[in-house]
Order: structure tokens, then sequence, then C-alpha cells
């Protein structure tokens, strides 16, 4: 199990390549990960974050995605 300050350096990390359009993360251990996808890379984040959720006993974030349709 990964510390919860290694977790969150890597959620930074993450959220900043998101920001900047960056598809490719270098995690704290010095690993490069390459996304194929900025969706993919959201749904990392969700996952580090249910681990840091999990691992400091608060329940996860929810991520809610909203479509509107156009009907004419």
């Amino acid at each position: 199990m990964t510390d919860i300050a290694t977790l969150n350096a890597y959620s930074a990390s993450l959220r900043a390549a998101l920001a900047s359009g960056a598809l490719r993360v270098r995690s704290p251990d010095g690993r490069e990960v390459q996304y194929q996808t900025s969706d993919q890379l959201l749904r990392a984040i969700a996952a580090v974050d249910g681990e840091i959720a999990a691992a400091s006993q608060t329940p996860p974030p929810r991520m809610r995605r909203v479509v509107t349709v156009r009907d004419f």
C-alpha cells in the first residue's frame, strides 16, 4: 500500500497534466505513464482519489457527467 503523501503527489501531477492538456505523467517514484485520452486520465484521477479516500477512511468523491441534448 502506498502512503497518502505519495498518492496526493501523484493526484496533483495527474491534475496538472489534465489542466495543461498533457497525456504523459511522471509518478513520484519516477515511472512515466502515457494515457491515450483525457477520459483515461480522468479515470486515473478518480482511482487515485478513491485510494486516498480508502487510506484516510473518508468516502470517495463522486464524479458526475452532465449531458444535454437539444431536441428540435
